[in-house]
């Protein structure tokens, strides 16, 4: 099975009622059709299969431990422990993430003009002596990478 118990799912199949909303893996052994038990902030819950689910991409209300972050300067910290979501223990924001810094709130994180950090999809190649950068996917068309 692709999800596990605790993961943050997003509704995606097509003809359900809750598309778009992210809930809780609380059973994953439910029974073959649908094996997903997924509970919503509403109180709610509903059974899916695993293609009307996806995992969900964190915000700075409820990243998960280790989630990295950078703000518009290139500094980047880490989520080192998650006391409720929306409040975290953050890394010190020197790119050193084995140092504990201060306790962040969400809302101060935004403020602070502090985002997710995307992994970056592009790779560099060189061609003739010129270095350029495409996308991953081009690289993979063109048969440059795996």
């Amino acid at each position: 099975m692709k999800f596990k118990v605790g993961d943050r799912v997003e509704v995606i199949g097509r003809g359900v009622s809750y598309r778009g909303k992210v809930g809780i893996v609380k059973d994953d052994e439910y029974e073959l059709t649908h094996p997903y038990d997924v509970h919503f902030d509403n109180g709610t819950s509903e059974m899916y299969k695993e293609r009307d689910i996806k995992l969900a991409t964190p915000t700075l209300e409820d990243m998960p431990k280790t989630t990295e972050l950078v703000d518009d300067e290139g500094n980047e910290m880490m989520v080192l422990h998650v006391y409720e979501p929306g409040l975290y223990l953050m890394s010190n924001y020197s790119g050193s993430f084995d140092k504990a810094g201060v306790a962040w709130t969400a809302k101060e994180l935004k403020s602070n003009e502090w985002k997710i950090k995307i992994e970056d999809d592009m790779v560099t190649i060189t061609v003739e002596g010129e270095t350029k950068r495409i996308s991953r996917q081009s690289a993979k068309e063109l048969n440059l990478i795996n």
